[in-house]
């Protein structure tokens, strides 16, 4: 299959799955629920990905992901230090 073809029966199946379905919904454990978000906010950080389509619906994802967190301060200090380069290569203190 080429890829054009490949997009647009995937395409067509997201559709089929929002007719379906509506929302897709995702259960997931509070540490796996860190992991995804530090791997949302790695993305974000590439050079590249912000002339992307999904960018902006990456970016709103977090967001809404950081307000259902809202009412817990050490990890959204932890999150929010995601997006900050110096800690790219820092090492924890302890």
């Amino acid at each position: 299959m080429k890829d054009n073809e490949l997009i647009a029966k995937a395409l067509a199946e997201l559709e089929r799955l929002k007719a379906e379905h509506g929302f897709v919904r995702l259960d997931l454990e509070p540490g796996v629920l860190l992991a995804v978000l530090g791997a949302l906010q790695l993305a974000m950080r590439h050079p590249d990905f912000k002339q992307r389509p999904s960018y902006v619906t990456v970016a709103k994802v977090i967001e809404d992901i950081h307000g259902h967190l809202g009412r817990y301060p050490a990890l959204m200090d932890l999150l929010r230090r995601g997006g900050i380069e110096e800690y790219d290569e820092e090492e924890l203190d302890g």
